[in-house]
């Protein structure tokens, strides 16, 4: 082989798949299948069935929901109705001459 050429190398296994490959990235071993028998004794997996207004009604918010939008989008709602007037002319002179 001539000097210039490169030799293709391969650290993969031959029809290795691409989770193989991740698999070796990632550190883990490719032969290694996880086995779910300890989680369900026949393999299978049983979820309840949603009907469309469940899924509807789930998606409704609440009272105390909306609640909690509008305060986490206008946080001085929080605190407006309990400030110090008297501190309005300072808070107005610090805005004004910090622009």
């Amino acid at each position: 082989m001539a000097h210039n050429q490169i030799s293709p190398v391969s650290s993969a296994a031959p029809h290795s798949t691409f989770g193989d490959r991740v698999k070796r990235v990632l550190g883990i071993d490719p032969e290694e299948r996880f086995d779910d028998s300890a989680y369900f004794d026949d393999g299978s997996f049983i979820e309840d069935e949603v009907s469309a207004r469940d899924f509807f009604r789930s998606m409704m918010p609440t009272g105390s929901g909306v609640a909690s939008y509008f305060r986490e989008l206008f946080p001085f709602l929080g605190w407006i109705f309990h400030y110090n007037l008297t501190w309005l002319l300072g808070d107005f002179i610090a805005g004004k001459s910090d622009w």
